[in-house]
């Protein structure tokens, strides 16, 4: 058995042609060999019998080798090299289908590779124990909570809910900046009387929007890379936390605008 063969230059070209180098190597030996049997090809390459049989049999599959019998002896016969002319010719068909496929799948692609790299991380919370999951979740933040705080009534559960959480937060010392909308539903949260959100001003600051606004029935918190939405509905109850630097930044300086261009409600605190 000869112990190494370096590939010539049909050996490479076949190899561009997308054909294995141990497939391309056995078969320009076998193009040069008249009816060659299993022994003469393990005389002439590299391969052990074991892999002989294997290159032998891809190179069957790719229509580039076919066998005879002599008695009992299996020989085999190499395709003619205008064979590859055909393989060169169907690779040059599918790399022009696979380029126009390419083509038109490359937006649907690169909208993958944004949101792949790039992806904000979103989570859904459900039912009353996720939002308060989700609520009190916001506790660990490192820096002011600002919220976008703007409703006309509560449900029960949502309320208490509320004063549990504005019991932690004063606990934890967790500040909050709040902007919302001077309806009456609003005052009356808010009122001095209320104690439960009207003491420790150092932790709280309210302002309200000049303009009458619409409710909007929910509150965002905006904290630490997160964006918190909390639909204050009692019927399907969910929170949604998007954790992502740009969209952080881009809700955080929205809010500090409208937050120095509105009045100070005056004497309001949580």
């Amino acid at each position: 058995m000869a112990t190494s063969l370096k590939p010539s230059l049909t050996t490479s070209a076949l190899v561009e042609l997308g054909i294995g180098e141990n497939e391309a190597l056995l078969y320009e030996i076998i193009l040069k060999l008249k009816d060659p049997t299993i022994q003469d090809l393990q005389n002439s390459s590299p391969f052990s019998r074991t892999m002989l049989y294997y290159v032998i049999k891809n190179l069957t599959e790719l229509g580039l080798l076919s066998s005879g019998k002599k008695g009992k002896k299996t020989y085999y016969i190499p395709a003619h090299p205008e064979t590859l002319m055909d393989m060169a010719a169907e690779k040059e068909r599918n790399l022009a289908r696979g380029k126009e496929l390419m083509l038109d799948i490359m937006p649907d692609l690169k909208s993958l590779y944004r949101i792949g790299q790039h992806r904000p991380g979103i989570q859904f919370f459900e039912g009353i124990e996720g939002y308060r999951e989700a609520l009190f979740s916001t506790l660990n933040a490192t820096e002011t909570i600002y919220a976008y705080n703007h409703v006309t009534s509560l449900p029960k559960e949502l309320l208490d809910l509320d004063v549990e959480f504005v019991k932690e937060r004063i606990k934890k010392g967790v500040k909050k900046r709040i902007l919302t909308a001077k309806t009456p539903e609003m005052e009356k949260l808010f009122a001095k009387e209320n104690k439960i959100y009207s003491e420790n001003t150092a932790l709280t600051e309210v302002r309200h929007l000049k303009k009458t606004l619409k409710p909007f029935g929910l509150s965002m918190h905006i904290y630490d890379n997160k964006i918190c939405y909390f639909p204050q509905r009692k019927e399907h109850l969910i929170a949604i936390v998007i954790e992502d630097p740009d969209i952080y930044l881009m809700h955080r300086q929205w809010f500090e605008l409208l937050w120095e261009n509105v009045d100070a409600w005056e004497g309001i605190s949580e």
